[in-house]
């Protein structure tokens, strides 16, 4: 079966129950070709060697040149990604090119000791207040 080219489109969103940040991440491939073809399925590992399948229901073939398909919710990390085209007859094909991401939703820490420093314009306008008056 052809293969199957993931892109990868993240966009952040927030999760509020648990305040936890995640990612959706948006694959895109061109269509199976073939008369017979069903589905696609997207796997996921951490390791490149312990992978499951993400998506929870088949992803449908649409048959119009580029197919699409968007896992909600990954957590931070680096996470490698493939597909799969299932025919009619539940053939699975073997996966796609691998392609990965590092998703990274924290904030960095605030800076620290940060000041402002006032003491030249009180200074400045102290001084000011004692300048000797000029008589015209």
């Amino acid at each position: 079966m052809k293969k199957l080219l993931l892109l990868i489109a993240i966009a952040f969103i927030c999760l509020s129950a648990s305040l936890a940040l995640a990612s959706d991440v948006t694959f895109e491939w061109d269509s199976n070709t073939e008369a017979d073809m069903s589905h696609y399925n997207c796997y996921r590992s951490s390791d490149q060697t312990n992978w499951s399948k993400v998506n929870p229901e088949p992803i449908l073939h649409q048959g119009t040149g580029t197919e699409t398909w968007t896992e909600t919710g990954v957590q931070d990390g680096t996470w490698y990604w493939c597909g799969t085209a299932v025919d009619t007859e539940d053939n699975e094909s073997g996966p796609s090119n691998i392609v990965s991401a590092t998703l990274d939703t924290q904030a960095p820490a605030p800076p620290q000791n940060f000041l402002v420093s006032l003491i030249k314009k009180i200074i400045a306008w102290i001084m000011d207040l004692f300048k000797p008056f000029r008589l015209a």
